[in-house]
Formats: C-alpha cells, structure tokens, sequence
C-alpha cells in the first residue's frame, strides 16, 4: 500500500502522478519512492514515461547541517553502481540541486553526495556519523549539468560532466555503508518564502540489484508482432508477459471485431485467469483463428494498490493483426419453391463441412441439400451455417411462400342458464376467412349460419360440432362440449306453526328456495303482505281470532318460472277464566286470616309467605307465622287463557309496638317506662347485661357510671312481640358536676319541672317542696340525664 515516504513497486512506463509526500518513480522495473526529509515541505511532479523526469520543488530552507531539511527522491541501490541525472533546470533564488546516496531515511543519516546551483561552483559532502554536522567543501568546476555518484565497495566519487558521457572527477571518500544504500535526488531552498524548484532527467541507478528485484527487462506494453497463418485452426501465440511487482492491480483484456475473447488480471506477477485461453506461465493468449482480424490488447488499473485515482497509464492499448491465408467455407445457398405442395427444395453452393438449417419455421436440418414442407404461407428468413476447422459461418435468405392451408377453428359458445346458447367460431391461421359453415348442436338439430342461437329442451351434456371451408377450399373442423343446466323449479309450499295465545303465525318455504323471490300474502282485513328474494320464513301476528288464507307465490329470477301456494287455518279464541279480584280478607284474630272467594274457584290462592293452595271452596282460613303485611295473589286459568290478581294482606297493624322512654334518672339510677301500656301485653326490661326486669314501668341503679343499652320487649297473647333499645349514661354522685352550694347538688329547674320533681317525690326518692334552682344538701344525690341535666330537654 502507499504510504508517505515508501510505496508499491508499479509497472514501466507510468505517467500522470503529481502529488506532495509520497510519490512512485519506475525505470527499469525499479522502484522509486519519495519523502520529506526534516522539516521540508516540498513535492514532486514525475513522468516517467522515457527516461525518468523528475520535477522538485521545495519551500523549507536549510535549518542546519546536523538534519536534513528537504524533499527526496530515491530508490534503493545495492552493491556496487551508481547514480547519474541530468540538471535541465537549475533552482532560482540561489538554491541548489545535487543527488545523494545515505545509509536510510532518517534526517540525519550517514550519506556522501554532490550538489550544484548549475554554475562554477560544485559542492561534494559527506556525514560520516549519524547525527553529526556534514562536511561540505567547494570545488570551482565549469557549469555542467551530469553530476554522477559511483560506489565500489565503501569507496564513494563524485564527477560532473557536460554531456553525461565524458566525466571530470570531483572528490571522493570512504564512507562504509550497507550492501542496499538509498539513492536519489532532491532541491534545496536558501531562504524561507523563497522556494526552489529544480528539473532532473534520465535518472538512473545502475547497480548489482539481485535479479529477483525484474522479472522481466521488457517495460513496454505490446500485443506482439503481426502473424500469418497458413491454415485457419492453426495455434497463434499473442501478448507476453510484462514486467511487474506491485499492489496495483492491471487488467489485460483482448478484444476481436468488439467481442472480448480474453482476459486476466496480474498483481505482484500474479496472474488470475477471468476468460479465454491465457497460458499462466507466459501470459499469452493461444487462440486458432479461422478467419484474418486484429487482436486488440487493453490494459486498465482495476485496483489502484493505494494510488490515487487519477493515476493512469502512458500505454494502454496495442493491436496485432493474424492474417489466414485459407478462405473459410461459403454459406451461400438457392432455392425453388412449389406452392402447391408448399414446398421448398434448397441447394448448398458448398457442400463441405458441417451444415445447419434454420427454415425459419422452427423446422432444421442438417443436409447440404434439404427439401423443407411449410404449413403455411411465408415470408420466412431461413439462415444457413456451415461449421469446419476455420470456424462456423453463416447467411440468411428470405423465402416467400403462398400456400393455402386449412384453419384452425375455435367454437365459442355462451348460454344463459335457461337452455338458450348463442354460438359463434374464430379461424385462425395463414388462411382464415370462411366461406361456408355446418353446425350441429348434438340434440338432432341443425344449422348453417356463421353465429347461430339454439334452444335446448332439457338438462344434460351435448357435443356441440362446426364443419368449415376457407376461401381457398380447406376444410376445418372442431367441436365444444357444453352442459345444460336449468335453474331449481320454484316450489311454493310452505309450513305454518300457530300461537293461539298470542296470534303469531310462522310462515316457512319449502327448502332450496333460497335464490327466488317471494310474495306472502296473509288474508287479514288490513291485506298485509311481505316480499323479497330469499324470504323463506316470515311470521304474522293476528290481532283477532278466525280463520284465515295465506297464498304464497314463489317467483324464478333466472327463466322467469312461477309458483303458488295457499293454506287456511283458523286462531281459536280464548277460554274465559273468571275475576281473580273478587277476593275479600278478614281478620279472625291473632296471626289467622279468612279468604273469601266471591266470583270463581278452581284458582290457586298464593298467601305470600310460600304457601299455597287450590281454591276449590269459597273460604279458606290460613295462619300466618308472625303479624306482618304479606302480598297474596289469586290465579285463574293456565297458559295463555290465565288471569292474576294480588293484594296486600295487612297484619303488622296487629303486632305489637314497642317504645321505651326515659322517665328518669338519679345517681347510678335510671327511671324507664313504656310509651304505651295495653292490657295482657307482657312487658321486659333489660338493663345492660342485667335483667329482665317486668313491668310497664321500672326502675333501676347501675354498678357504675358508664354507657348501658336499655331494651323493652312487648310480647302479645299470640306470640307476636316488638323491642326498643335506649341508650343512657349513668354518673357517680361523686364524680357529679360541681354544686354552688357544700355538701348538696344545685338543682336546675325550668317550668316543667315541678312535675319531674313531683315525680321523683312520688317515688320516695326526694323529699317534698323543693323548688326551683336551690340547693340541695343532700350528700351523694345527683339528677342527670343525657346531657347532665334534670330539665328533660335534649
């Protein structure tokens, strides 16, 4: 690959490469290359095309003797040589020129050279060390443009000479070096922005480089000398192998009259075959031509190896001519044609060699003298190839025939569904007007028009023929198998399925109607009708009983056919059931209840607690569980002819009610009493988790303050009972609110409360005459309700 300073060794004769750092220089198979040296930025411009012609320009002054500061370029040398170049331009601005030779690359290697401004003044210089300054020395030499670097052993000279063949010795030292040295050529600027450009040409190395290094000493791209052939299959030997050790990848490809016949591709002298017969081992194509022609032999970068793109070949093409001294066989053919029997004799002018016909018909032969039979008119190209040792050639005639030959037929026929079929016939071929027809339907019937219609009478499968003449005599004939299929006959009938007691009637067609259409017609005073294609099943709903004709009428889409149908049925009417309202209640006491049934019996009586029974008396006694209110319901009659009737049977008026209330309260004490008291009704208290205690009315004192549930439970003669729950606080007299008075507890007291007051004497549990807002000294004593206080408000 190219890289700055080194690259790939690249085939003579290249041309068209100007770039600045790394550059390529081939003469002779060898390999140039090119570096900035130091600090240099210069480039190079080569054309390499003849003798090497070598363009520098560089813009870095010299900035010491220890390093080297300019551009190169070079190739190696090994063992004894020399380098030689010819200064066609000399820097301006004072630079100079000179050609050198050094142990390697680095800027301040080891190196012996010579170099010129083009005028008296020649300057020889050696580094003997690496890394150590130059010496440099002067010698005043007439203005010659050859300087020239010989080597023998670790003996360096350089010379000038003005022709490049008489040379004047300048200087010369020992300096020991490797066996493969680095030599080239290179421009010196003297002053910063004072650039140096110096023209060398025909440079050249001569040394003892081993032979692996040229392969070949031919530089120049050739397709070899012009060959002539006695006899056409004869070998011929084209091209040669070409010099050449690179990356670059060069295609080889050989043309003959615009056709490729060879090609192959060659890197590192490596050849890789892509078609034609290219011997490997000297790169020649071998071909056996049959006839005289130029071999074109191009050659094209197909990979350019680390190149840049624009780099191009001097030489790219070269032609040789093959000339064959014996003719090739000739094609040439005639002809005589006879229409009538559509034949055509054919006669070869050369009957040697291999032959082919191509009658143009996609009929052949292989005889020099065919009689070929067409099947119909032409024109018709036919081509004649004869094959020997020079190769295959041929010659394409046009045959015009007219022969008349029978057509082929094609029936066409298209039917409606109904058993009527319009026919019709196409002729194809070099003869396809038709002049007489002759049809036969294959049901005994006949006809002679070009495009009949015919009627076939029922279903089944007909071989349909046509016999016909052309307007030149032939007869054709074909024939077309057709099936006659009818549509499905209309059937009318249907099915009915009533529902006395609603008065719907469902309507369904017989099956396979489902592609006609259909007309329902119900037979009701209001004429209602339904229709559609596909209606099978349709319902209507009576609205009174009789007996009514439905008709039906079943309609064909297709062929137009009809059918109708009719059926009458009659809705009966229904049963009377009697008035399921005429029911009457009383309550005989307790949870019983009598029913009586004024109007009809045979129902069912439901009391509405889950029981139930057949009415078949007028009275009808039942117990109830609890006294609540039930909803009873009398039915009369069954399915569609019933009837229903529900009440309310009203006994929660007769249970018990239960309302406890707050007479009173004192310390740790409660007063309870029953809002109503009803004789023979039990009455029970429970006060928290004591009790019971019995009674309308009681009174009861607590363990301790707290909030307690207060329950009374009625109970009635009949097992029917109802609770109320009160909830109360109760206080310690010593936890009771703070008293105006010692040793007593202020009483509060509004307009109502003398009766409460009065109460609470009546008891025992106050003494008489205390009033209003006074103090009692009554030590312990505490009046509180539910909110602390004996007023009876809330």
């Amino acid at each position: 690959m190219l890289t700055s300073g080194a690259s790939t060794l690249l085939e003579p004769a290249l041309t068209g490469l100007s770039h600045s750092g790394a550059a390529n220089l081939l003469t002779d198979c060898r390999l140039w290359q090119s570096q900035a040296l130091g600090a240099s930025s210069g480039s190079a411009v080569f054309d390499t095309c003849s003798l090497g012609t070598v363009s520098i320009t560089e813009q870095q002054p010299l900035s010491s003797y220890v390093t080297d500061d300019y551009f190169l370029v070079f190739a190696d040398m090994c063992g004894d040589g020399e380098i030689i170049t010819q200064i066609n331009a000399a820097p301006a601005n004072g630079g100079w020129a000179g050609l050198e030779v050094r142990e390697d690359m680095a800027s301040s290697a080891r190196k012996f050279g010579l170099r010129t401004q083009t005028s008296t003044i020649v300057q020889p210089f050696i580094r003997s060390t690496a890394g150590q300054a130059i010496t440099l020395l002067s010698f005043i030499k007439p203005p010659h443009q050859w300087l020239k670097v010989s080597r023998s052993g670790d003996y360096f000279t350089a010379y000038t000479s003005s022709d490049g063949n008489f040379w004047f010795f300048v200087y010369a030292a020992v300096l020991p070096l490797p066996e493969c040295v680095k030599a080239g050529v290179y421009t010196q600027s003297l002053y910063v922005g004072a650039p140096a450009t110096a023209l060398f040409n025909q440079v050249t190395i001569t040394d003892n480089s081993p032979a692996t290094a040229v392969n070949f000493a031919d530089s120049t791209l050739t397709a070899g000398s012009d060959t002539t052939l006695a006899h056409c299959g004869d070998e011929a030997r084209l091209g040669g192998r070409f010099c050449m050790l690179s990356d670059v990848e060069i295609t080889y490809t050989w043309d003959a009259e615009g056709q490729v016949i060879g090609e192959y591709t060659v890197v590192n002298d490596s050849i890789a075959i892509i078609t034609g017969n290219i011997d490997t081992s000297t790169h020649e194509l071998v071909i056996t031509p049959g006839t005289t022609a130029e071999y074109v032999l191009r050659r094209t970068i197909s990979d350019f190896g680390g190149l840049p793109n624009d780099f191009a070949l001097c030489a790219e093409t070269d032609t040789v001519t093959v000339t064959v001294l014996q003719a090739p066989p000739s094609p040439g053919f005639t002809f005589v044609v006879n229409e009538d029997s559509c034949q055509v004799q054919f006669t070869s002018l050369d009957t040697t060699g291999t032959h082919l016909w191509d009658f143009g018909d996609t009929g052949s032969s292989s005889a020099a003298n065919p009689l070929h039979t067409y099947s119909g008119s032409g024109p018709f190209s036919v081509v004649h190839t004869i094959s020997n040792e020079c190769g295959a050639f041929d010659t394409t005639q046009v045959v015009n025939i007219n022969c008349c030959t029978a057509p082929t037929l094609t029936i066409t026929a298209t039917h409606d569904g109904c058993g009527n079929v319009n026919f019709s016939a196409t002729a194809t071929g070099d003869n396809p007007t038709l002049v007489s027809y002759d049809w036969a339907f294959g049901d005994d019937a006949t006809d002679t028009a070009a495009a009949p219609s015919h009627t076939y009478a029922g279903e089944g499968t007909y071989i349909a023929s046509l016999t016909t003449v052309n307007d030149c005599g032939e007869q054709a004939s074909a024939t077309d198998t057709l099936t006659i299929d009818f549509p499905e006959t209309p059937d009318a009938t249907f099915t009915i399925s009533i529902d006395t007691c609603s008065g719907r009637v469902d309507f369904t067609a017989a099956p396979g109607q489902e592609a006609n259409g259909h007309l329902w017609a119900f037979g009701d005073a209001g004429n209602h009708t339904d229709q559609g294609v596909g209606l099978t099943a349709v319902s209507f709903t009576y609205p009174t009983p009789g007996t009514y004709t439905v008709s039906h009428t079943v309609d064909e889409p297709t062929c137009g056919a009809s059918d109708l149908a009719t059926a009458t049925f009659t809705i009966p009417a229904l049963p009377p059931v009697g008035d399921p309202s005429q029911v009457f209640t009383t309550h005989l006491g307790c949870n019983e209840v009598e029913f009586q049934l004024r109007d009809s019996l045979g129902g069912t009586l439901f009391f509405g607690d889950g029981a139930s029974v057949i009415a078949d008396t007028a009275y009808i006694y039942h117990t109830y569980s609890e006294a609540a209110d039930y909803t009873a319901t009398y039915t009369l009659g069954s399915g569609c002819a019933q009837d229903s009737f529900s009440f309310i049977v009203k006994l929660a008026q007769y249970a018990p009610q239960a309302e406890a209330q707050l007479t009173d309260t004192f310390c740790l004490g409660v007063v309870v009493s029953s809002a109503d008291t009803i004789a023979g009704y039990g009455y029970q208290w429970q006060f928290g988790a004591s009790g019971p205690v019995a009674g309308a009315q009681a009174a009861f004192t607590f363990d301790s303050s707290g909030l307690y549930s207060i329950i009374l439970t009625v109970s009635d003669t009949c097992g029917n009972s109802a609770s109320d729950t009160l909830q109360v606080a109760v206080q310690d007299c010593a936890e009771a609110l703070s008293c105006p008075c010692k040793n007593g507890v202020n009483i509060v007291a509004d307009s109502i409360n003398g009766t409460r007051l009065s109460t609470l004497t009546a008891l025992g549990i106050l003494p008489p005459g205390l009033l209003a807002n006074t103090c009692l000294a009554v030590s312990g004593l505490l009046l509180i309700d539910e909110d602390y206080d004996i007023s009876g408000g809330e």
